[in-house]
């Protein structure tokens, strides 16, 4: 309640949680008559002064799925089972819709969790990048880097990604293009130059050589 409503009395805060509570309980279960004595089928109980989620209540968690298909997605990768673990890969990226409780950015306790949340996910994308490069899947490619690049401006292993695409493609000017993002993006924020590996594809793109 000091958390919610630091500005509150005791007993306002108090009413302020059972009324946020209420409605919690309406919202979850529209249909349950909680006059009636049976919470078997409620999603939020109240027992010795705690309010909790109720265990036999089935949740499904869209972070717990995801972290789910990642693991699955290592496990299968390292016994060498490379499409089963990129299905599993496939399946944990179409569960992210966006960082973890980004509508409340400036929270403290939520910060290390999003962001490592936010770092399995773009090693997700590295990973599919690179099996969508294998294949010669180049537009799959170019989607992942594209993704990763939308979360960080700054991984130069996504541009790379862009520029062997387009100019496997035979988009040279593409490929010159992201470079030339590339490396204004860098230097504003980073103050750097590009690597040396981006500026050798470069090279190539530049004189028509396969990359």
């Amino acid at each position: 309640m000091e958390t919610l409503w630091p500005e509150c009395d005791p007993q306002a805060a108090n009413n302020n949680l059972k009324a946020a509570m209420y409605a919690l309980r309406q919202t979850l279960n529209p249909n349950q008559n909680e006059a009636n004595g049976n919470e078997g089928s409620s999603y939020v109980l109240f027992q010795e002064g705690n309010y909790g989620i109720n265990p036999q209540v089935e949740l499904w968690v869209d972070v717990d799925e995801f972290e789910h298909h990642w693991m699955v997605g290592l496990r299968l990768e390292k016994v060498g089972k490379g499409d089963e673990a990129a299905k599993a890969y496939q399946l944990a990226e179409r569960l992210y819709r966006g960082d973890y409780l980004e509508d409340d950015p400036f929270e403290e306790w939520a910060l290390l969790r999003r962001e490592a949340l936010k770092d399995i996910f773009l090693t997700i994308l590295s990973k599919l990048g690179e099996r969508s490069m294998q294949e010669e899947d180049c537009e799959s490619c170019i989607a992942y880097c594209q993704k990763i690049l939308a979360k960080d401006p700054c991984r130069e292993d996504a541009y790379r990604g862009l520029m062997r695409c387009y100019g496997r493609l035979g988009q040279r000017n593409r490929a010159i293009a992201w470079y030339n993002i590339c490396t204004k993006t860098i230097k504003r924020e980073l103050d750097l130059s590009p690597e040396p590996a981006t500026v050798e594809i470069y090279n190539k793109i530049s004189k028509d050589e396969y990359i």
